[in-house]
């Protein structure tokens, strides 16, 4: 058997020790740490607006948020912020179940569910938490959860945290998930499915009429978390299930406070009589803090907000079918999708890790990602667009991720537009 050394402090002995699992990430961080801004550790010294923000001392744009509606800095918001900290003080200090409630969550669940057309709503500390409360929860030992490959981590953390069985279907595929629920009982409605309105990473959507129509059709129950299409999608902004027509099919819809909402936090809403139970029965509900009142008081002020401007998805769609029209344009791969979120295929890790940081150096702040959460070959950037870019800042996003791209040789002359 190898001999592995201890992470522990004093002599190195030959052991098997419990933090030697840590030394892939060790390694991994030192081969990053020579760079000028090593990726997964940045620190944004100050935020100038919802666009900008500054990074080592540069004027950085910022096109690596989800604040989709431009929200983190209007006065309404900042000004409710502020009365609820005066008024409720600025923590909870504990549980709404140990400590009680206090009347602005009551106020925002019942928002919540009137603007999502729900009777019921539930809000949680943060959107994890109601992936985790919801999922974790309703899956038993006698129960299947059927989810989309590419869920959000919370999903997954959530699914470990139940006891009921887990069945993986390919990304956005009605017919494999088909294959899987005919398998399973029919007569028995044993069965949740679960999706993503729009994924996080590329910015596609669940074709929600599909997989409604087999959800009825194989008598299973449908959860559709909403933190990417909430404020986005649909006539009102409900999101991806209002986008298809079939809000009134989808039993759970989850949700985030912290993308267009520009705020912390998240939602369960539902039909069914069964939700208000979960506040006795969810245990990352039941014991974790409640949300502050600054942030509980500045979520419904940008509810209310977004209801009366409509006109903010408007800008917001622009700006975003500029960019990713811009970037085609250009010749990157980018991933195929329409929505606030447009990802670029770059390739190798050690590429993908240059790129970006290069892009940092010269004022443009993206995500990154890479393996586990890609193919080896397959590393990605990440961009998303908010109502409040300028088209000025835009162009100039645009100009800089040609120069850079161009410089490293990931663009070259003549190069045809690609998607991915």
């Amino acid at each position: 058997m190898e001999t592995k050394y201890s992470y522990a402090a004093g002599p190195a002995v030959a052991t098997i020790d419990l933090l030697d699992k840590f030394r892939p990430y060790a390694d991994a961080v030192e081969q990053l740490s020579g760079l000028a801004n090593p990726p997964f550790r940045t620190v944004i010294d100050q935020v100038l607006s919802p666009f900008e923000v500054v990074i080592a001392g540069r004027k950085t744009i910022m096109i690596g948020s989800n604040n989709y509606l431009g929200l983190t800095f209007d006065p309404e918001l900042i000004e409710a912020s502020k009365e609820a900290a005066e008024t409720f003080g600025v923590g909870t200090t504990g549980s709404r179940m140990a400590n009680g409630s206090f009347s602005i969550h009551q106020a925002l669940e019942h928002e919540m569910a009137q603007f999502m057309g729900k009777r019921h709503a539930i809000v949680f500390t943060t959107g994890h938490h109601a992936n985790l409360a919801m999922i974790g929860t309703l899956g038993g030992p006698q129960d299947v959860i059927l989810l989309d490959a590419e869920c959000h981590a919370s999903i997954y953390d959530a699914c470990r945290l139940g006891s009921a069985q887990i069945i993986r279907f390919r990304h956005n595929s009605p017919a494999d998930l088909e294959k899987k629920l005919a398998r399973l009982d029919r007569s028995s409605r044993h069965k949740l499915i679960v999706v993503e309105g729009c994924y996080s990473m590329s910015g596609d959507l669940a074709p929600l009429d599909e997989i409604v129509r087999l959800k009825n059709e194989y008598n299973a129950y449908l959860l559709v978390d909403e933190a990417h299409s909430l404020g986005v999608f649909g006539h009102t902004g409900r999101g991806a299930a209002e986008h298809f027509g079939v809000d009134d099919d989808v039993e759970f819809i989850t949700g985030t406070f912290s993308k267009s909402l520009a705020g912390t936090g998240g939602f369960c809403v539902s039909h069914l009589d069964v939700l208000p139970l979960f506040h006795y029965c969810a245990r990352a509900y039941m014991f974790t803090a409640s949300g502050t009142p600054a942030s509980i008081a500045s979520v419904r002020a940008a509810l209310q907000l977004m209801r009366r401007k409509p006109e903010l998805r408007d800008r917001l769609w622009n700006n975003a079918r500029r960019m990713r029209d811009g970037f085609q344009r250009l010749g990157f791969a980018v991933v195929n999708g329409d929505s606030p979120i447009v990802s670029l295929l770059i390739g190798d890790q050690t590429t993908t890790v240059l790129f970006w940081e290069a892009l940092v150096r010269n004022g443009i702040y993206c995500n990154l990602f890479l393996p586990p959460a890609t193919p080896k070959n397959g590393c990605m950037l990440r961009t998303s667009y908010s109502a409040a870019h300028t088209r000025e800042v835009l162009d100039l996003a645009l100009s800089i991720f040609e120069r850079v791209g161009r410089e490293m040789g990931i663009l070259k002359s003549g190069t045809e537009p690609q998607s991915a």
